[in-house]
């Protein structure tokens, strides 16, 4: 199974992560996202945080990628807070309770974020991963990494010119 990205936008536009190839990206933006929260967090394993440690400078990377790490979640959801009913009559076999129902409503709403401090933490992030040569390791890539931030970038572009103001990054 392929993991994808997609921007949510707040005027109801699902805009997937398009690769130059045409192909939909994600799967090496997850893949980067979830050692760099671990290591925002103070939870990374000592590999890990020699890593990101190497990217620091005068602005920490936690600080300038606050609004790219606060963004994502990862599933699809396609729920409102009026839509249990619907979502039990969907999910008949393994329904989450009402009370986590609205607890998950209240988390996504919370992972709006503006789109231009979003796009400007991608393109300090990706300015720093390009800076010089980055070693591979199981969550960086060194050509697919880039390339699916300048996609994610791209996408922020293309969710402004469409009158969004408010994004967040799902991956499925």
């Amino acid at each position: 199974m392929s993991f994808h990205a997609e921007l949510v936008t707040n005027n109801n536009n699902v805009l997937p992560l398009v690769l130059p190839d045409g192909a939909t990206g994600g799967k090496a933006l997850l893949a980067f996202l979830v050692p760099l929260e671990l290591f925002c967090q103070g939870k990374a394993e000592a590999e890990v945080q020699h890593w990101f440690a190497a990217l620091e400078s005068k602005q920490t990377l936690c600080q300038i990628t606050e609004s790219f790490l606060h963004s994502w979640y990862d599933g699809n959801w396609q729920y409102q807070e009026d839509d249990y009913g619907r979502y039990l009559q969907e999910h008949v076999h393994d329904p989450m309770t009402e009370a986590t129902f609205r607890e998950t409503i209240c988390t996504l709403n919370s992972r709006w974020s503006a789109t231009q401090p979003l796009r400007a933490s991608a393109e300090a992030l990706l300015q720093r991963l390009t800076s010089e040569d980055r070693t591979a390791t199981w969550w960086y890539h060194p050509q697919a990494t880039p390339l699916e931030l300048q996609a994610l970038i791209d996408t922020i572009e293309r969710a402004e010119n469409s009158g969004a103001t408010l994004v967040r990054i799902c991956f499925m």
